[in-house]
């Protein structure tokens, strides 16, 4: 198995292949009549830091979850070690979805 490192990941070269993603997911992402589509979420800088302050820590794994109580996606965050694994003194998900906080239209929202 790979150890982390902490510099995994990496960054589009392009803006406009972000955009190609973010449009694909609205396109296949259709919502329903009377639904919204999330188009994304936003996590504060001093909870993104509570995750990496974590002596361990190497980077943030993002899990896919669906609030039993509404129904609604979320984004679970946890920081992980350099062996893959989960640490879970501190799990997040104090997102905030965008439809409700979003950017100006842009080329990854609009």
């Amino acid at each position: 198995m790979k150890k982390f490192t902490g510099d995994e990941g990496g960054a589009f070269n392009d803006i406009a292949d972000a955009a190609k993603y973010t449009a694909e997911y609205r396109r296949l992402n259709k919502p329903k009549p009377g639904e919204t589509l999330i188009k994304g979420h936003f996590m504060g800088k001093v909870e993104l830091e509570k995750l990496l302050s974590h002596p361990k820590a190497k980077g943030i794994r993002v899990y896919y979850g669906i609030n039993p109580g509404t129904g609604q996606k979320e984004l679970v965050f946890v920081a992980a070690d350099e062996f893959q694994n989960d640490i879970l003194d501190r799990v997040s998900d104090h997102t905030h979805p965008c439809p409700q906080y979003c950017s100006e239209d842009n080329i990854l929202n609009s």
